[in-house]
């Protein structure tokens, strides 16, 4: 794991242990084991650390979904498809779910983050517009993922992670009825 990616893992711990209120930067440089000079070499300000979050937590789920759409033979509905199964890995590697809910806290006080985020569902929007499935379709299934995501990141299940799992992939089996 790169230096990058352990302050990135210690500020997500400091995060979730106290709070993003409590984040400061000697907190994620003692989690890390590094000096706030180290620190301060990769990620100068909170600000930029916590933008880097929702990056690289934008980034690791894209990775998913690509790796997703390597393995789906279907032609119809492949993003959706992709979407929804890279859902499913991120709701059952409890590693991610550290990082995701730290990002998801972030976002209610950084601009330039939540900006981040709605490039990237533009993008996918875009993506699930090419797909050759009713839109109703598309909807319920972005928003079940979606849904269940977050429900997860902020420990508001209601379900069982294997029930949500359940889930999605039952709404995918309907994808094949049509």
């Amino acid at each position: 794991m790169s230096r990058q990616s352990q302050i990135l893992e210690a500020a997500s711990r400091v995060i979730v242990d106290f709070g993003l209120n409590k984040l400061t930067l000697e907190m994620v440089a003692k989690e890390a084991g590094i000096s706030k000079g180290g620190l301060l070499y990769h990620f100068p300000n909170k600000e930029e650390l916590i933008t880097a979050l929702n990056v690289y937590a934008l980034e690791e789920f894209k990775r998913k979904i690509n790796l997703e759409l390597v393995n789906i033979k279907e032609e119809n509905g492949k993003f959706l498809r992709a979407y929804a199964l890279a859902t499913i890995n991120e709701l059952t590697e409890s590693n991610h779910i550290l990082l995701n809910s730290s990002l998801l806290a972030s976002l209610a006080n950084n601009i330039e983050a939540l900006t981040l985020w709605r490039k990237q569902y533009e993008q996918w929007e875009l993506d699930f517009n090419r797909e050759k499935v009713k839109r109703e379709d598309v909807l319920t299934i972005r928003f079940v993922c979606d849904g269940l995501w977050f429900s997860s990141m902020f420990h508001l299940d209601v379900i069982e992670k294997e029930e949500a799992v359940h889930l999605i992939k039952y709404l995918l089996g309907k994808l094949e009825e049509v």
